[in-house]
């Protein structure tokens, strides 16, 4: 028996096993990528500080973050995923069906400010950033967006907006300056 010798039929066993073999090391690095990928995707959804959402588009929310489950005031994804949006979740005049008509106007939604209820009923203003994910047939598959709660933001603007109209009203002058005694800003009523 000579060892070098290969028939044609173990010449064609040997390449289609070196195909399969080859095909199912090639399966094992992709399935290995792609859950070193999903695990990524997955850490940056869960520790990301801002609220990331996905919702259907009649109002199921389908996926949502940590940072946004505590954002609005449930315990976890399983309570929340009970809120139904069309019905619940925006405060009065802002609706779902105000969301929707704003993306369909332009497809994506990039600092828009609303607000929101949370689960115990009271308000929260956010800036939101989304846009829609389409199918092949051109019909909304989902909304995905993240989230922000700007709510201390704008009352320290509106604060500040008070204070800065109490000084323009105040008929005392009023000056400002630095620590180095530089002035930075004068308000001097003449009364004529």
């Amino acid at each position: 028996y000579d060892a070098n010798h290969f028939s044609e039929t173990d010449k064609e066993f040997l390449t289609c096993a070196s195909r399969q073999i080859a095909i199912a090391l090639t399966r094992k690095r992709t399935e290995a990528a792609l859950r070193e990928s999903e695990e990524k995707y997955r850490s940056l959804f869960e520790q990301a500080p801002i609220g990331i959402y996905r919702t259907s588009p009649r109002g199921r929310i389908l996926d949502a973050n940590p940072a946004l489950i505590h954002m609005l005031g449930y315990d976890s994804f399983a309570q929340m995923a009970l809120r139904d949006l069309e019905t619940e979740g925006f405060a009065p005049p802002y609706s779902r069906t105000e969301f929707e008509r704003l993306l369909q106007q332009t497809g994506i939604l990039r600092g828009h400010e609303a607000i929101w209820q949370r689960r115990d009923g009271s308000s929260l203003i956010i800036c939101e950033n989304a846009h829609a994910i389409y199918g092949a047939d051109g019909d909304v598959l989902y909304y995905e967006g993240t989230v922000e709660d700007i709510s201390e933001q704008k009352q320290a603007q509106e604060r500040l907006h008070i204070l800065q109209r109490a000084i323009e009203q105040s008929p005392a002058a009023i000056m400002l300056s630095d620590t180095q005694g530089n002035v930075e800003y004068v308000l001097s009523l003449i009364h004529i």
